[in-house]
């Protein structure tokens, strides 16, 4: 499923860009401007943007959950 569609940023790609960021520095926040960055991309419109942030937040805590990636460690205020 396409996210959005002036940069074509798919699910499977945002998910892919989130691990890797969490995996990078699990204890810094997720933004949308740094998932762009990742991916190498500029946005046009923004129009995206709520959608984006909402998807991020809930794979960043998918992500933190289901890999166990914190390993005990205190849960970051973000996901509180």
């Amino acid at each position: 499923m396409i996210l959005c569609s002036c940069c074509v940023i798919r699910q499977d790609e945002l998910r892919a860009a989130v691990r890797a960021l969490i995996t990078e520095n699990p204890k810094a926040p997720v933004t949308l401007n740094r998932v762009y960055r990742h991916l190498g991309r500029k946005p046009d419109c923004m129009d995206c943007s709520p959608l984006l942030t909402r998807r991020i937040s809930m794979i960043s805590a998918d992500i933190i959950v289901r890999e166990d990636i914190l390993r005990g460690q205190d849960i970051p205020r973000r996901l509180k």
